[in-house]
């Protein structure tokens, strides 16, 4: 079956990323350089990409799926239209036939036989592995973080720092976190599942190598083998049975449950300031006569079921209908506000090309907004009220939305519209993703 030309375009370039490394924000392309899903044609970024074609156009190569990869763009560049052999962040690559279509493969470096001597010392310390070795890849540390924390975009590693699922990988962030082996390399841990597990830059440093104690965010931690795997417990703090009561006791339980020792004044007070400078993001969607409940699961599974709730009623406009609120959503970086305005425009996709067009709905609103935290207090001072907004089947957004977001490229095409209930401004942006329109339509 002949493949169909894609142009070469942010939209298209979003749906590679997506089809190729699902929610994660920043990976690694095939040459090991770091991308930013927002530093798309970013040139000036230290994380900017593009799509490249893996057969280059000079060489026959064509416009299709199949043939085109996320690239660092200093790893194009390097490319060029070079074939079949190349260089790129100094490693060797060679493009090769595999069927009808092409793949970059990374060139075997050539090792030294080990002397005798190395070679009896391999043979006597080879032990059998079971579990496979895996690569750190920001796919790898996505796929460990949902294994221990599910839906749940923000959370505490287990010295007590919060990271934000968006952050990984990015030291200058408050919540940066990254991958850590819990048995040291140097002391004999392997890259496998079972010893990896998530923790924040700042513990990472303070662990390091060190074994089987360590000190990690004003805690005493142990790394003890348990079967056949190693875990990293926290050493039992000596009490003064003297002077410390019973409730002194139930305080401390609820202290470490919540993940933060609140008695060391230093560690509550720095949880304190992190709030202070994250974002707080809701998606409010009204939807009138809707067919079944079913609609409400999809936006849930969408956007997490932790953060949605449902209301019934009516409004000034509409009759019969249902709002649900996605709220709560903490917004550490820039990439998160990105993130959710995406998945936004993905849910007016299907609710305009699909669920409209098979009269599973009648009509829908959904507003993207997000605050700082004192106008968040001040959201719940109005008990979360919303102004209505007297248009149908649009995606609106607010003034922060549109700053943060790739909506600012596009603020002379969105002309305010109204203003929310705290003042800001509200747009118009009823985008969708055109790949998604195309399949749905199909349905």
């Amino acid at each position: 079956m002949k493949e169909k030309r894609m142009d070469i375009n942010r939209e298209n370039a979003m749906h590679l990323w997506n089809q190729r490394y699902g929610k994660a924000t920043r990976v690694k392309d095939f040459a090991g350089r770091e991308m930013e899903k927002g530093a798309y044609d970013q040139r000036g970024s230290e994380f900017g990409w593009n799509l490249d074609h893996i057969l280059p156009k000079s060489r026959g190569g064509k416009d299709t799926e199949s043939n085109l990869i996320c690239t660092h763009i200093l790893t194009n560049d390097e490319k060029s239209d070079k074939y079949p052999v190349f260089t790129a962040n100094g490693k060797q690559f060679e493009i090769i036939k595999v069927e009808n279509h092409y793949e970059i493969r990374e060139k075997p470096t050539v090792k030294k036989k080990p002397s005798v001597k190395n070679q009896d010392v391999a043979k006597s310390s080879t032990t059998v592995i079971n579990e496979p070795a895996v690569d750190l890849t920001t796919k790898l540390a996505m796929a460990i973080w949902k294994k221990h924390y599910g839906k749940d975009l923000v959370v505490n590693d287990f010295s007590g720092r919060r990271i934000d699922k968006q952050a990984y990988g990015q030291p200058g962030s408050d919540y940066g976190w990254t991958i850590t082996h819990i048995l040291p390399k140097k002391h004999g841990g392997k890259s496998v599942e079972s010893n990896l597990i998530c923790a924040h830059i700042l513990t990472d440093k303070e662990k390091a190598d060190n074994y089987p104690a360590f000190s990690a965010n004003g805690k005493q931690f142990e790394i003890v083998k348990v079967g056949d795997h190693h875990e990293i417990k926290e050493k039992a703090a000596v009490k003064n049975t003297a002077t410390t009561s019973e409730s002194n006791d139930t305080a401390n339980k609820n202290s470490e449950e919540c993940g933060i020792n609140f008695f060391d004044t230093t560690a509550g007070i720095k949880c304190y300031e992190s709030y202070k400078k994250v974002f707080c993001g809701s998606v409010s969607i009204e939807i009138e006569r809707p067919e079944n409940a079913a609609i409400v699961d999809f936006i849930k599974e969408l956007f997490g079921e932790d953060s949605v709730s449902v209301e019934s009623g009516t409004s000034y406009y509409y009759n019969n209908q249902i709002t649900v609120r996605v709220s709560n959503i903490r917004l550490a970086t820039k990439t998160a506000i990105q993130e959710l305005l995406d998945n936004c425009i993905l849910l007016n996709s299907y609710l305009k090309h699909y669920f409209l067009r098979k009269k599973v709905i009648k009509q829908y609103i959904i507003f993207c907004e997000a605050h700082t935290q004192s106008d968040e207090l001040k959201c719940i001072k109005m008990q979360n009220k919303h102004k209505g907004y007297y248009v149908r089947d649009k995606l609106l957004i607010n003034e922060f939305i549109r700053i943060y977001t790739d909506a600012e490229k596009n603020r002379n095409e969105n002309q305010s519209i109204d203003t929310d209930s705290l003042g800001y401004k509200v747009y118009e942006y009823d985008y969708w993703w055109t790949k998604v329109k195309e399949n749905l339509e199909k349905k």
